[in-house]
């Protein structure tokens, strides 16, 4: 089952690689806060906290930084998503939706009985939309299904000043 979803997701990014538009400004810093949520598919539980997202000039790689906390409860993360396809689909509002692919690593520590540290990592394919207004505040919101060690199901929302 998960050879055929991993298999599933890779066919779905490259057949939209060819179909490659971007809407974002890729000469200038993109700088702003989001929130997040998850839920673990090894550990059921629910795990999120906020976040700074940025973009530096001429990279194409959208970045997030995050810290969790909860009570006995720890999350330190970092992911980087490099959008595949990222289209404008209503042009009188700039409203546009984009398909990523990308990695992520964050350590966590959990005190609850025993004092312990766990790393997870793998890929993840954010699938969003963006609405840019006022031609430097943007909006986006993602669904974002991660693959690999720590693999979850997470959803983001944000916004992102460019400067």
């Amino acid at each position: 089952m998960k050879k055929i979803s991993l298999v599933s997701v890779f066919i779905l990014v490259f057949t939209a690689a060819t179909l490659v538009a971007q809407h974002h400004p890729t000469d200038t810093w993109g700088v702003g806060v989001q929130g997040r949520n998850g839920f673990s598919w090894d550990k059921f539980e629910s795990f999120g906290g906020p976040g700074i997202s940025f973009k530096a000039p001429k990279i194409p790689i959208f970045w997030d930084v995050s810290l969790g906390l909860k009570k006995d409860w720890l999350h330190l993360g970092v992911s980087g998503d490099y959008y595949l396809l990222d289209k404008t689909f209503v042009e009188e509002i700039n409203l546009g939706w984009y398909l990523g692919i990308g990695a992520y690593m964050g350590f966590t520590r959990s005190g609850v009985g025993e004092d312990r540290w766990s790393f997870g990592g793998g890929v993840r394919v954010p699938i969003g939309l963006s609405w840019i207004f006022k031609e430097k505040l943007e909006v986006f919101g993602a669904w974002a299904p991660n693959i690999g060690t720590g693999g979850s199901l997470t959803f983001e929302a944000g916004v992102r000043y460019w400067l």
